[in-house]
């Protein structure tokens, strides 16, 4: 086991949901900006972004899906190519159970 028993149960648990609590509320919020204001007809991006994936209702999710997918795919890349990183779990130590 990786983790220290210290930061197990309860106090992970609020920790993670508390990270996804904010991350949904952030996720709203982009969505709504994405949606509304940069992608609609005549928005900031409208005619770079929207030229590739369109205007309207909708383009921004598509575009925050877009993006996040590219982000993702950078850390990963980047992660792989790391040999620190990628041996990570090799070098950590267990930790003793009891």
């Amino acid at each position: 086991m990786k983790t220290a028993k210290r930061i197990q149960g309860l106090q992970a648990f609020y920790a993670l949901w508390g990270g996804q609590l904010i991350s949904v509320i952030g996720s709203g919020m982009t969505r709504f900006g994405l949606s509304v204001w940069i992608l609609a007809e005549g928005g900031i991006l409208a005619g770079s972004v929207g030229a590739l994936i369109g205007v309207g209702t909708g383009r921004g999710m598509g575009f925050m899906f877009i993006l996040i997918g590219l982000i993702v795919f950078g850390v990963v890349l980047l992660s792989w190519l790391n040999r620190s990183i990628r041996l990570l779990e090799d070098r950590l130590p267990d930790y003793e159970i009891g």
